[in-house]
């Protein structure tokens, strides 16, 4: 993301589009093991798909334009899967013009 749209994410007036966003980050699915492409479902829409293909060493594309780094998978105490990225991922055709 560019700097200026990170500072509207974090700006508290936008809160409840953030918190939207993040939902997109959340599969009810759990991680395949692999390197093949993958396909999770969203809580943000069951109908919206994430798309993670991996790049030799470069990252994962998500949905085919996102690139980002993730580290290694941790499994919490309730059993989940967290895999950190390091980007805000943004849902395909999600209205940032919403953002103040």
């Amino acid at each position: 993301l560019d700097e200026a749209l990170r500072t509207k994410l974090l700006d508290p007036d936008n809160q409840a589009i953030l918190q939207e966003i993040l939902q997109y980050h959340v599969s009810s699915q759990q991680a395949p093991q692999g390197r093949r492409p993958q396909v999770f479902d969203s809580l943000l829409d069951q109908d919206q798909n994430v798309l993670v293909r991996h790049r030799n060493g470069k990252g994962n594309v998500i949905n085919g334009d996102q690139i980002v780094r993730a580290g290694r998978p941790r499994t919490t105490r309730n059993g989940s899967t967290l895999i950190p990225i390091n980007e805000v991922l943004i849902p395909p055709g999600f209205d940032l013009s919403r953002l103040v």
